[in-house]
């Protein structure tokens, strides 16, 4: 093989990738998940890219059956490579917004009703019934402080080690083993900024013994 069918390889080499690549990019800034560099993600970008090849074929046989003048304007090389970057957009908004959707979430019970759509215990627990909308939360720490607030932002991404939470409008406290404090409130206050939306907490999650979730 000399050096022109070399070159002339590559670009078709790059449209096994960079199209699925652009479509996972898109997929985990939209989902809030990390960046990560292994093997799976190589994996999926060739599968993102092979899937946006059968949709470009599926394109392709349907028009130049409807419209053959169309027949030079898919053989061109430009415009297929452009045609493959706005199908790996689409693909990835469009898989966004099915994997989201209540259609999809009633299809997967309909399958399994223990199946859950969301992607980890973390998730489902924090985003509740409501979706994205922040809940209530009381947060026990691991050093006996007790926190209660809204839920503005949780870690989405599970495969991120460095879970956390951010609350506002948080009660502050300390777990109180004072008999007399359980009869009413069970911790005894340290900061009261339930009025305040400005102050906020980040909370890890190898700080948390217990989440308690209001909805």
């Amino acid at each position: 093989m000399d050096l022109n069918n070399i070159v002339n390889i590559i670009p078709q080499i790059l449209l096994l990738i960079i199209p699925g690549y652009i479509t996972l990019t898109i997929k985990k800034y939209l989902n809030g998940e990390k960046e990560s560099q292994n093997f799976d993600t190589i994996l999926q970008c060739v599968l993102y890219s092979f899937i946006i090849g059968l949709i470009y074929s599926l394109i392709q046989f349907i028009s130049i059956q409807f419209f053959p003048g169309l027949t030079a304007m898919f053989a061109d090389i430009s415009f297929k490579n452009i045609f493959y970057f706005v199908l790996a957009i689409f693909l990835a908004i469009g898989r966004y917004l099915l994997f989201k959707s209540k259609c999809w979430e009633k299809t997967v019970k309909w399958i399994s009703p223990n199946i859950s759509t969301t992607q980890s215990v973390w998730v489902k627990a924090l985003c509740g019934d409501n979706g994205d909308k922040g809940a209530w939360v009381r947060v026990y720490l691991n050093n006996g402080l007790v926190y209660t607030g809204k839920l503005l932002y949780y870690t989405y991404d599970v495969n991120d080690e460095t879970k956390e939470i951010l609350l506002s409008n948080f009660i502050s406290g300390m777990w109180s083993k004072n008999d007399k404090c359980k009869s009413k409130e069970f911790y005894e206050l340290i900061d009261d900024n339930s009025k305040n939306s400005d102050c906020k907490v980040l909370i890890k999650r190898e700080e948390i013994d217990i989440i308690e979730i209001f909805e």
